[in-house]
């Protein structure tokens, strides 16, 4: 009895050696590419050593799967270390070891992963190490568009920029998770009721309350659009302040143009002189690659502009 049952349990880790390889195969081959075509452009560097570079792929290959796959990786250890036990006791005929052995690692070691997994499951990219302080049972990442990777996620007590990282993440400074939120549409400006953040950097002076990313509208792109923000103060690009923009009145135009009252902008560039009551854009010819001959992007009721540049008169 003892026999068969140091029997089924070597094989049985063997099977699991088998389909966490399995499971491993398509993360790790696609990691490894990654990791091979990331040194070999640093070993084209200037004064690079080819030699070195390819020896840092290793370890960058490591790094990365355990990064992506730390809860499958584990599991796999697991399952390597409790095969080569068992396989050396059960050839040395030590049957009961080799069945206590067996037991004992799938009983220590499987309740850590599935713990760890579960964490992961949450949204949590990189392994957790006990002491960070995240509460796993609360903490959740949010996430506005399903093709971005989130930046901001939260728990109970505290606000993570960048998911939680080896030493404990990196926790938003001041932010409140009870009334910490993404602004629609987005995934990079988010607020709680006193502070906002662009990419997890505080939009100092910035009024929360009253803070909303650009309405969208059919001629700009949502990508373009979510990156201007107004509040009763100030219009917002990126997090920073627009000289000089009136936030009653601005205007997205394209994703080429804005304007308010006052003033015409391409980009961040204010166009002297443009007059921002005739102001409209022509049509926008994205795959012009001949400028400055490109035909005019916009016309007021004095020039024609190619971007910020006049380049004729009104007809």
């Amino acid at each position: 009895m003892k026999e068969t049952l140091a029997r089924s349990l070597y094989y049985l880790t063997m099977a699991c050696v088998v389909v966490t390889t399995i499971a491993l195969i398509p993360t790790a081959l696609l990691v490894f590419l990654g990791a091979l075509f990331g040194v070999a452009d640093g070993a084209g560097a200037p004064n690079a050593s080819p030699l070195l570079s390819f020896l840092f792929i290793f370890p960058a290959f490591g790094y990365i799967l355990w990064t992506y796959s730390a809860p499958l990786l584990e599991l796999f250890i697991v399952f390597v270390l409790n095969f080569l036990a068992t396989y050396f006791l059960y050839q040395s005929k030590r049957y009961w070891s080799s069945s206590i052995v067996a037991l004992a690692l799938f009983l220590v070691a499987v309740p850590f992963v599935r713990a760890e997994m579960y964490v992961f499951t949450r949204g949590i990219s990189s392994p957790v190490l006990f002491g960070t302080g995240v509460d796993a049972s609360s903490y959740k990442k949010l996430i506005n568009d399903t093709n971005s990777i989130g930046l901001y996620s939260i728990d109970t007590d505290r606000v993570y920029c960048g998911g939680i990282m080896l030493q404990g993440g990196d926790v938003l400074q001041g932010a409140d998770p009870t009334t910490f939120m993404l602004l629609p549409n987005q995934n990079q400006y988010a607020k709680d009721a006193r502070h906002v953040w662009f990419s997890c950097n505080e939009i100092v002076g910035a009024d929360a309350p009253s803070f909303a990313v650009m309405p969208q509208n059919k001629n700009v792109s949502t990508a373009w659009s979510t990156l201007y923000a107004t509040d009763t103060q100030a219009v917002y690009f990126q997090g920073s302040v627009i000289p000089d923009a009136d936030p009653e009145s601005y205007t997205l135009l394209s994703d080429v143009y804005e304007k308010d009252k006052n003033h015409v902008w391409s980009g961040s560039n204010i166009i002297s002189g443009a007059d921002p009551a005739s102001f409209r854009v022509l049509i926008y010819n994205s795959t012009c690659e001949a400028y400055p001959r490109c035909p005019p992007t916009a016309k007021d009721r004095h020039n024609v502009y190619l971007y910020d540049k006049v380049v004729g008169q009104s007809n």
